[in-house]
């Protein structure tokens, strides 16, 4: 179906060109006819096969149809019910009015051509045109329309509060339509001084309408003239379903700064040096024998025996590393510790431990989670937390959250729906991330090494790892031997040091998990994580129902872990997509 032409003398909708013929509605009068009482009009169609070409001498039918709401011949006749073509393929026939107002339509037919309509208005108070522009209001972009039709109904019939526009009615008057929005449509035969209601849709190449627009005109605005309309075409509103299922992606680099900054990976940024083993075993051991100075494995004032052992240390680079030599050249403390650690084989030390740092630095790197976002009714829902992924170097680390006995993974929200964009406010968890970070590095980490230790337990575990050349000391016997040796003091000068040493190792080793406990200053106790979104709403086949969230851009999270680690108000923001 096509709206007719405006300045040429052929109007109405071309019918019939899945059937190879057509029937057109020639102009003047057109499709649109408006008539007083007790007048007649002469009406005239053309009939042509597929190519356009005239069919000369074959038969058309005519005959008054009222059928649809609200229409009625009203005494009206035809001259003739059949006519045949001339050799200009026209057919003709001649319209008698009665006496009474009436709106109808004449019925056009031929072999192989679909049915074409006249439709007339009767009428003693003369006529009324609508000139219409539909323009198109919303988040849908113009060009997400390749249909705007429009509809004319009397209002003593149809109003806007009863049209179903997913399927209103057939109208006594022509339909008219656009390819899109940036045009005029009209209506010329108006019965002036009655109300009217006009419909207006728009579509996608599908059936659904995606913007609708209904006006009652009033009748008093239906003078017999023309009424120029702007009529504004509103996008409707999307339907969610009753769940969706999210997967989220974070960002927890925030998070290892954080950890970082406060001093909680320093013992894992030391053991990652080329003689990390050995040189936080003896900042631990001196800084135990330092007077006055915090059992923090950072050394301040060194005197005595600290002192001359110091002297036997390597230089330190910018990254906080001691060279692997001392001042003179000779195999440096840290370097002969790390040797002693090496030989016992049960803490890892080269690749192995390199692989170790990398676990405890990648379950601060990143963190997926699944859910499911329940729609409860307007504006509120509930979000619940499914599984949980660390992407880890050695393998992802998954937990499902919902066979664990955590109290609140799932959190009810108040949502927004703006266009195509869905707004969550902000809602809670009980996430209890240390413990997910604590498995993951276990799972990822410590198990690959060999470490039956748990994490709170590596001070013990490189402790116990060092062994003395000729392999008849080890842990803090070994540890006392060597360096008591190097600064000429009795083998077990350092024993009492290395054992006091090794719950501070051990404490240093595990602060960033302690960091990433909840704080109690932050959220309410037992929640850790809190969710703020934003982000499009998917309609993959246009029928107006929410298919899926994200697209060709993700929504995004703004999220804030409570920790323990936090620089500040035991809060750290983190960045997320969904």
């Amino acid at each position: 179906m096509a709206c007719g032409g405006s300045d040429s003398d052929v109007t109405g909708p071309d019918a019939g060109s899945l059937l190879g013929n057509r029937l057109v509605i020639l102009s003047p009068p057109g499709d649109d006819i408006g008539l007083a009482y007790n007048s007649s009009i002469v009406l005239y169609v053309r009939y042509v096969d597929g190519l356009g070409q005239v069919l000369r001498d074959r038969e058309v039918s005519f005959a008054l149809a009222a059928s649809r709401l609200g229409e009625d011949t009203a005494g009206a006749t035809l001259s003739t019910t059949s006519a045949r073509t001339s050799d200009a393929g026209m057919a003709q026939v001649e319209l008698f009015t009665g006496a009474e107002e009436g709106r109808f339509r004449i019925a056009v037919t031929a072999a192989n051509a679909s049915t074409v309509h006249f439709f007339v208005s009767i009428s003693q108070g003369g006529f009324a045109k609508l000139a219409i522009e539909p323009v198109h209001d919303g988040w849908r972009d113009d060009n997400d329309f390749d249909r705007v039709e429009l509809r004319l109904y009397p209002s003593a019939l149809v109003r806007c509060s009863s049209l179903d526009v997913e399927d209103p009615p057939a109208s006594a008057f022509p339909a008219r339509g656009l390819d899109g929005f940036g045009g005029v449509v009209e209506f010329q035969s108006l019965n002036a001084g009655q109300p009217h209601t006009l419909l207006a849709w728009a579509k996608r190449d599908t059936e659904i309408p995606l913007a609708t627009a209904c006006v009652d005109l009033a009748g008093e605005q239906i003078l017999p003239s023309t009424l120029r309309i702007q009529l504004t075409v509103r996008d409707r509103d999307l339907i969610v379903p009753e769940v969706l299922a999210l997967t989220s992606s974070f960002d927890l680099s925030p998070v290892a700064e954080s950890l970082s900054r406060t001093g909680r990976t320093r013992a894992w940024e030391t053991l990652a040096c080329p003689d990390g083993p050995g040189q936080l075993l003896l900042d631990c051991v001196l800084d135990q024998i330092t007077p006055d100075d915090p059992q923090d494995c950072v050394l301040a004032d060194v005197s005595g025996i600290a002192a001359a052992l110091l002297a036997r240390r390597g230089t330190t680079d910018e990254d906080g590393c001691r060279a692997d030599v001392d001042a003179q050249g000779q195999p440096s403390l840290e370097h002969l510790l790390s040797d002693a650690v090496a030989r016992g084989g049960t803490f890892p030390t080269g690749p192995a431990l390199a692989a170790l740092g990398l676990a405890q630095r990648d379950t601060v790197t990143a963190l997926a989670l699944t859910s499911r976002l329940r729609f409860d009714g307007p504006g509120l829902a509930t979000h619940q937390l499914g599984a949980v992924t660390v992407p880890m170097s050695a393998g992802d680390y998954r937990l499902d959250l919902r066979t664990t006995s955590r109290p609140a993974i799932a959190s009810e929200l108040e949502f927004v729906i703006t266009g195509d964009r869905l707004s969550m406010l902000a809602h809670p968890f009980g996430l209890r991330y240390d413990q997910i970070a604590r498995a993951a590095f276990i799972a990822s980490g410590l198990d690959p090494a060999g470490l039956a230790e748990p994490p709170e337990a590596l001070g013990q575990a490189l402790t116990a790892s060092v062994t003395s050349a000729n392999e008849d000391q080890s842990g803090c016997d070994a540890v006392s031997e060597l360096l008591c040796g190097e600064s000429g003091e009795a083998p077990i000068c350092l024993r009492d040091s290395c054992e006091a040493a090794i719950p501070v190792i051990d404490t240093a080793l595990a602060a960033w998990l302690d960091g990433l406990r909840a704080s109690d200053a932050a959220l309410p106790a037992g929640l850790d994580l809190e969710l703020t979104g934003t982000g499009p709403l998917r309609d993959d086949d246009g029928d107006l129902r929410v298919d899926g969230l994200g697209g060709t851009s993700p929504g995004q999270w703004s999220a804030t872990l409570s920790a323990r680690g936090a620089q500040r108000g035991g809060e750290i923001d983190i960045g997320g997509q969904f």
